[in-house]
């Protein structure tokens, strides 16, 4: 089941971070840009033409030229994005929450999560 090694990464993610949140103000913005990426590419017209794989390939492109591949945004889309489609809106919810972003919401997320990923 592909959801016991995702939740085991977000916690090392969660408890090896903790300290660093405290003291960056960066984490939370980044996942306010991983929004800002997502929502970029479901508006985009070609979108409904696309696979998720495809989808998936694009967003880690736009997202990676923007934010640290080491980031906590990063490495939380790096492993849900291979999540069961229907738990990825939650996921991507609880990963920015464990590093202090409690009020981040992406609505492009909670409508399109499930169609951009591994499927």
């Amino acid at each position: 089941m592909k959801i016991v090694p995702l939740v085991a990464t977000l916690i090392f993610l969660s408890a090896c971070t903790e300290k660093d949140t405290q003291e960056t103000s960066s984490y939370p913005n980044e996942f306010e840009i991983f929004c800002d990426k997502f929502t970029d590419l479901v508006q985009d017209e070609g979108y409904s033409d696309l696979t998720p794989e495809e989808r998936s390939q694009l967003l880690d492109q736009s997202f990676s030229k923007v934010v640290n591949t080491s980031s906590d945004a990063y490495l939380a889309w790096s492993a849900i994005k291979n999540a069961t489609p229907s738990q990825r809106a939650e996921l991507y919810s609880d990963a920015a929450k464990s590093v202090g972003n409690t009020e981040w919401e992406c609505p492009a997320i909670k409508e399109f999560a499930d169609q951009v990923g591994a499927n």
